[in-house]
């Protein structure tokens, strides 16, 4: 499998589209900031929206490289649901505006 980003167990990570912040809003007296990101595995398509601290240096690059040994040893179902915990712990709120994952077949 030539051209992967990261080689997987099972695939791997084809791409990313991401870290598109949408404009700072206010809610409640919290700032929040909501990044966009689409992640394309060579089984599935996965599609988020979250919201973040704007003050926090996040982006999914980061992500990917921190935990990079990591995610190679996974299968890109692991790596679905371990990037659904990961997006839940830096969100503002606990919650995710949207986490879609699509299959390709």
């Amino acid at each position: 499998m030539r051209d992967l980003l990261i080689k997987m167990a099972d695939g791997g990570l084809k791409d990313y589209l991401g870290d598109k912040y949408c404009p700072s809003y206010e809610l409640l007296g919290k700032c929040l900031k909501e990044i966009d990101v689409t992640i394309l595995l060579t089984k599935y398509e996965v599609k988020t929206k979250v919201c973040v601290n704007p003050e926090e240096s996040w982006n999914m690059t980061r992500l990917l490289l921190i935990y990079y040994t990591t995610i190679k040893a996974m299968t890109e179902k692991e790596f679905v649901n371990w990037l659904k915990v990961k997006l839940l712990e830096i969100s503002i709120d606990n919650k995710l505006e949207t986490y879609s994952v699509v299959e390709i077949k």
